[in-house]
């Protein structure tokens, strides 16, 4: 960050604190099993209008390690958005990839149910990675930029590309990372499209993944 360690990022703070009040809350009420039930996303939800499934289901993990994995994830790319970007901006980012991401599911796998922050998640790495590349992870982890860090949330979702028996949106990484660069194009286009030619194999992967679940998608 190019901030000190003690920048506020009230933000991606509160998201954090969202998603792990949702996940303890409701384990110690045990009323857990009937959120998912009720909130994951599926598209005959969203026929029916359900709307607050695209929202809620967003804050369900299907673990401890589901909900952990993520949240390391929003903690670093959400700071670097928030920073470069500012609170609305990361916000709407946030907000329309976890509506993309699901309904990219969605549209793959109707008849399967999704939960998980991965859609959101997706998005702010997509950003950052277009607008900020280089930004190290944290500014006491020096030479490890964010772009190594996103090429590891992303390789789950090429192993998982044709698992959706664990309940989890993997497929929901392309549509939130999508919609995070076209919010990152439509901002900084001329330095998101340089750090996009730059960073070639990071998108050649994308691509690859992308066919990956393409082929699930045809395979079913």
């Amino acid at each position: 960050m190019k901030q000190d360690d003690e920048q506020q990022y009230p933000l991606t703070n509160l998201l954090i604190a969202a998603n792990v009040l949702v996940f303890f809350g409701g384990i110690s009420t045990g009323m857990y099993p009937e959120l998912v039930e009720l909130y994951a996303f599926e598209m005959e939800k969203l026929v029916a209008q359900q709307w607050s499934a695209l929202v809620v289901s967003g804050f369900l993990h299907s673990d401890i390690g589901h909900l952990l994995f993520n949240m390391m994830f929003l903690w670093v790319f959400g700071r670097v958005c928030e920073e470069a970007l500012g609170v609305w901006k990361t916000l709407i980012i946030y907000g329309v990839s976890m509506v993309t991401g699901s309904v990219f599911f969605g549209v793959l796998f109707p008849s399967e149910a999704a939960i998980g922050a991965s859609g959101a998640v997706s998005g702010l790495i997509a950003a950052a990675i277009l607008i900020e590349p280089g930004q190290d992870i944290h500014p006491r982890i020096e030479s490890f930029p964010i772009v190594f860090l996103a090429l590891v949330f992303l390789f789950p979702t090429a192993m998982n590309a044709f698992n959706v028996a664990d309940n989890v949106a993997h497929v929901a990484h392309v549509g939130g990372a999508a919609a995070g660069a076209v919010f990152a194009v439509l901002w900084y286009r001329e330095r998101s499209l340089q750090n996009m030619r730059d960073l070639w194999f990071f998108w050649v992967f994308f691509g690859v993944i992308i066919l990956l679940l393409l082929i699930s998608t045809l395979l079913r």
